[in-house]
């Protein structure tokens, strides 16, 4: 199994659920989230008070590599959930995603 995990986009729905999961199996997870997700907040606060092995860090991935870069090393597994989550704006927009 694998022991250091890195969830982007970790303070979504499916994000939050895959750390739930795999820190009640011990492992050490890494949670990197804008928090721009209506409801993300709300997640997070009860993810981090129920789990002890959850770090969370406050990034846009979008707009700094680096921060991305630095947190991929030395994890075992990365699961990536960021992303836009309205259809319309990535339309609209396609250069923010």
């Amino acid at each position: 199994m694998a022991n250091k995990i890195l969830i982007t986009g970790g303070a979504g729905f499916i994000g939050s659920s895959i750390a739930r999961s795999f820190a009640q199996d011990g492992c050490q997870i890494t949670i990197l989230d804008d928090l721009s997700r209506l409801g993300s907040r709300r997640i997070l606060k009860k993810l981090l008070a129920d789990q002890r092995n959850i770090v969370f860090e406050k990034n846009d991935i979008s707009k700094n590599s680096s921060v991305l870069k630095e947190a991929v090393k030395n994890k075992d597994l990365v699961f990536h959930f960021a992303g836009q989550v309205a259809v319309n704006q990535s339309i609209s927009n396609p250069g923010n995603d």
